[in-house]
């Protein structure tokens, strides 16, 4: 037997007996075994899989993924390399990010994008109350950065906090006032809050400058079909659905206004047509 294969043979042996030290809740011997087997086999992909459960199970992620990484680049070819990692990432992938920002925020606390980026995360997991408080914070640190008051207001509105959402959305655009996501964002606020018409003079206004702006086309479609004016509503989809018929075919599966406003429309086309033809 050559050494290369005695080594082979010797990182196998290893590995199993460090698999049953994990077994036996012997983690850090484990640890340990595992990366033994690994020096004497350093193109072993099994040792490194192993030794990354370990480590998650310790609450080592970032070692935990650098192992199933090197795992995937070792054996591209086998699915169990992909899988251990693709498992992972489902799992953990956004707590080791919340984990990392907050790394971030410890070494230097006014890293704005860090605190924005862990508002957004946390608000996208439904955690609320961690959200507003990093939004919070990184209002008190830059409460005239559009971005931030973007940020700030976009949650707001999420949250039903319409008159909160329009007070962020007016300090953004006072600093961004070209800015026609601003000014979307601000008006769709007031169309909220129960005043459509100043929403409607918002976005009529941002599309005289951008007369191609589909998110401003759509929902001044959705608020005249909700206002009745039906011919307005029609055009204004129309030419959303020249600009991306896909997209806003998407969008109206799950809008409950403009699904009923074509069902509707629709409809009477049908009547008309067969009243046309009797």
């Amino acid at each position: 037997m050559d050494r290369k294969t005695q080594s082979k043979v010797s990182s196998e042996t290893i590995n199993q007996r460090a698999i049953a030290l994990a077994d036996m809740g012997w983690l850090d011997e484990a640890v340990k075994e595992f990366s033994k087997a690994i020096e004497l086999d350093q193109a072993a992909a099994y040792p490194r899989i192993n030794r990354a459960s370990v480590l998650m199970e310790q609450g080592r992620s970032l070692e935990a993924l650098e192992d199933l990484i090197t795992a995937v680049k070792l054996a591209p070819e086998n699915p169990t390399t992909h899988l251990h990692l693709g498992i992972f990432l489902t799992k953990f992938a956004s707590d080791l990010g919340v984990d990392q920002l907050h790394s971030a925020l410890n070494l230097d606390s006014n890293q704005l994008e860090a605190l924005l980026q862990l508002g957004s995360t946390h608000a996208s997991k439904g955690n609320w109350t961690e959200a507003k408080q990093v939004l919070d914070s990184a209002f008190e640190m830059a409460p005239d950065d559009p971005v931030v008051n973007r940020e700030c207001g976009t949650f707001a509105l999420d949250q039903g906090r319409v008159h909160d959402a329009i007070f962020f959305f007016k300090n953004a655009l006072k600093k961004e006032p070209e800015d026609p996501d601003i000014a979307m964002d601000l008006g769709l606020a007031y169309v909220h809050a129960g005043f459509p018409q100043k929403g409607t003079n918002l976005l009529l206004a941002l599309l005289e400058r951008f007369p191609d702006h589909l998110y401003a086309l759509y929902n001044l479609a959705a608020i005249k079909a909700k206002t009745g004016d039906q011919q307005s509503a029609s055009e204004y989809l129309r030419r959303a659905m020249r600009l991306d018929e896909i997209k806003v075919k998407e969008w109206l599966k799950d809008d409950p206004v403009l699904k009923d406003f074509t069902k509707r429309s629709n409809t009477e086309r049908k009547k008309v047509n067969n009243s046309s033809i009797e």
